[in-house]
């Protein structure tokens, strides 16, 4: 997909505002919806959107850098993984590897291409932290 190509400022900060917003609204769904109280109630989550190279083009108001710094690398993975042809709207991938990308098993990264004209244009990125990822052993 082209890149989309504006002199006209006002376009610009519009787009630039939609996005960030979306994101935000990303974020309020995430912590509306989650079990988790480090999610409910520390707000432990993030959310942002990259394009389909995986470079960041918004994110939430309350991502910190480390999550970016993990959400970043990880989609990276996932695209090496699942390669762009391959996807089909509606997919959904999951990861917490924290030797690819993660901070650690605990973080759970969730990542949905966003399609446009059938191939993947962008992705939605959201991590979340939760207490425990199961089992009785390390």
């Amino acid at each position: 997909m082209d890149a989309i190509v504006s002199n006209d400022a006002i376009v610009m900060e519009i787009v630039r505002s939609a996005l960030n917003n979306i994101s935000a609204e990303m974020g309020t769904a995430v912590v509306r919806g989650g079990y988790s109280t480090s999610i409910k109630e520390g707000g432990d989550a993030s959310n942002a959107i990259f394009d389909a190279a995986g470079r960041l083009i918004a994110q939430g108001d309350s991502t910190p850098l480390l999550h970016l710094c993990s959400l970043r690398p990880s989609l990276g993975e996932v695209i090496k993984d699942f390669p762009l042809d391959t996807m089909k709207d509606g997919d959904v991938y999951l990861t917490n590897d924290p030797f690819r990308g993660g901070i650690h098993s605990n973080d759970i990264l969730l990542f949905k291409p966003v399609f446009h004209e059938g191939v993947p244009a962008f992705f939605t990125g959201t991590l979340i932290h939760v207490a425990d990822v199961g089992g009785m052993s390390a």
